[in-house]
């Protein structure tokens, strides 16, 4: 029994040591800018740039976070400009608010932008590891390897993939502008006819079912957490083909619920707005002219609420 068990010690250790050599071989070509955080390559690539540039979350007025419509659809650069309040955009593909439920973000006493497309009420695509501490260390990075191989094997081959884009003519463009944002190019963008005619909406079944947990989550997180200065969401308009008063009601309804449940949140309704096809990459994402006056817009209805800064 004893050498059995000698055997299998042994054989445990070597198991681990080979297991250990590979993960080693796999970090060493991990980029630097890329963290082993998540199951998403554009996370991963948004934990590294916060990593790389801790004080622009920890300077930061204004902290946009949320799916690509936040990392897209608001241009950072303008936001911080119009408001003069410093601005980080924490935004990757696929997040939603709610996966931020736990994360220390909220105890920083600051103002919390996320704006919201009909895919924010779909499932989120982000399995973080850290809790978006963006602290996390190389030890930890291994051993998140070590335990989830496969997965994050994947979310580096993606990643290259990406950081092999040099513009922002294609929809998988992490080229974040000095506060985190992507802004696409309104020139030569290589738009995908599929995007261009889904129908979000109907593709991600909302009803007021999904409304209702969304805004469940959401009172959740303003209820446990008091430290942020205030929570602010805007809803982006989609190609007007996809629009009509059914849903414009549905964001309404969303925006009421909203200012029932969590009085600390202010509900800023863009839904309306009648956008030329011309601003637009697919059914709700925009391109730079497109982000630029969304971005306008929702600066004026910030500054309607009082947000600004001092002009310094």
């Amino acid at each position: 029994m004893k050498k059995f068990l000698l055997k299998v010690s042994i054989y445990a250790a070597a198991l681990l040591v080979a297991i250990s050599l590979i993960c080693v071989y796999y970090y060493r070509k991990v980029p630097r800018r890329f963290l082993l955080v998540s199951n998403s390559a554009s996370y991963n690539l948004k934990a590294g740039f916060v990593q790389e540039h801790p004080e622009k979350l920890d300077k930061a007025g204004i902290v946009v976070v949320g799916s690509s419509m936040s990392l897209n659809n608001v241009n950072g650069r303008m936001l911080q400009d119009s408001l003069h309040l410093r601005a980080v955009n924490l935004s990757s593909w696929g997040m939603r608010i709610a996966v931020y439920e736990h994360s220390p973000i909220w105890n920083m006493h600051k103002i919390f932008l996320s704006n919201l497309g009909v895919a924010d009420f779909g499932a989120p695509g982000v399995e973080p590891e850290d809790n978006f501490s963006f602290h996390t260390s190389k030890a930890q990075e291994m051993f998140n390897l070590g335990t989830n191989f496969s997965t994050f094997l994947g979310t580096l081959e993606v990643g290259n993939k990406v950081m092999s884009i040099r513009d922002n003519r294609d929809y998988q463009s992490c080229n974040f502008d000095e506060t985190g944002s992507v802004v696409f190019s309104d020139s030569a963008f290589a738009i995908d006819s599929v995007r261009w005619n889904s129908d979000e909406y109907a593709r991600w079944s909302v009803d007021s079912a999904k409304m209702k947990d969304y805004v469940r989550r959401l009172k959740e997180i303003t209820s446990s957490h008091q430290g942020y200065e205030r929570i602010v969401l805007s809803f982006s308009p989609v190609r007007r083909v996809f629009y009509n008063k059914k849903r414009s009601g549905m964001v309404a309804y969303l925006g009421r619920m909203i200012r029932d449940s969590c009085p600390n949140v202010a509900f800023i309704n863009l839904y309306d707005r009648d956008y030329p096809d011309s601003i637009y990459v697919d059914n709700s994402h925009f391109n730079s002219k497109g982000a630029n006056r969304y971005t306008r817009e929702l600066v004026d209805s910030m500054r309607i609420l009082g947000i600004q800064g001092n002009g310094e």
